[in-house]
């Protein structure tokens, strides 16, 4: 299996999720699994091992946008359907929000978001995580980062680890931003408005999230465990992520 070191050069924001706690080439995480060539599907079963990609994204926008690649490879890369969604937008309405909107929009993702969602991803993720897997939304950014700060933690990892994880998305975006010129222009915002809510994608915007659902909600975990999700189910994917980890 492929030890990747840096941005790798599949599709679009992807990435093995790095830290000491985490069991090496096991979480990864993408943006836009659409633009995936066969080639890159080839890739994620055969040399990056994934077999179960989650992707986070509601019915509407699949049903707009269209399935995963990898749904279609052929290649037993299984899609599993478990959308992120009820949570509010606003906080983030402004065209250029800063770190505290940002911090609110992750808040109200764990605190706001339907409890069914929330329960249904999570038991998903301990039934898959035996195997390498893939989280992906659209971007990459938001609800993939808020997932993949939750199970970072649930293995262990530090704040300042998970903020360096999140703090590496911007750059895997940047270049494609005008792949995302929907996300500008159906908003009446500009392309420069959307460049600087990508440079809102940094470790200071994720320690503030952290901090918050920290101070008032007593964690990630346990507000996870206030909507509704299995303890079981976090202890499984503890377990399983940290598995064979250095640290």
């Amino acid at each position: 299996m492929a030890d990747a070191p840096a941005l790798q050069n599949l599709g679009i924001n992807f990435r093995p999720v790095q830290c000491p706690h985490l069991r090496p080439g096991h979480l990864h995480r993408s943006a836009d699994l659409r633009t995936l060539s066969p080639e890159e599907c080839g890739r994620l079963y055969g040399e990056y091992g994934v077999r179960a990609v989650l992707d986070l994204r509601s019915a509407p926008e699949r049903e707009r946008d269209g399935l995963p690649a990898t749904a279609a490879s052929g290649l037993g890369l299984v899609d599993h359907h478990v959308p992120l969604t009820g949570y509010p937008h606003d906080p983030i309405g402004s065209p250029r929000p800063g770190a505290a909107d940002y911090a609110r929009y992750y808040t109200g993702m764990v605190r706001r978001s339907s409890s069914e969602d929330l329960r249904a991803l999570f038991a998903t993720v301990a039934r898959v995580a035996h195997e390498p897997f893939l989280l992906a939304c659209y971007c990459g950014k938001d609800r993939t980062g808020v997932v993949t700060a939750a199970l970072m933690v649930l293995a262990g990892c530090d704040d300042a680890c998970v903020a360096t994880e999140y703090g590496r998305t911007a750059e895997g975006l940047i270049p494609h931003v005008d792949h995302f010129s929907r996300l500008w222009t159906g908003y009446g915002h500009t392309r420069e408005d959307f460049l600087a809510r990508l440079g809102q994608t940094r470790q200071e915007t994720m320690l503030l999230f952290l901090a918050t659902m920290r101070r008032e909600h007593g964690g990630l975990v346990p507000a996870l465990l206030d909507r509704g999700v299995s303890p079981a189910d976090l202890d499984r994917i503890g377990a399983l992520l940290t598995a064979g980890a250095a640290a």
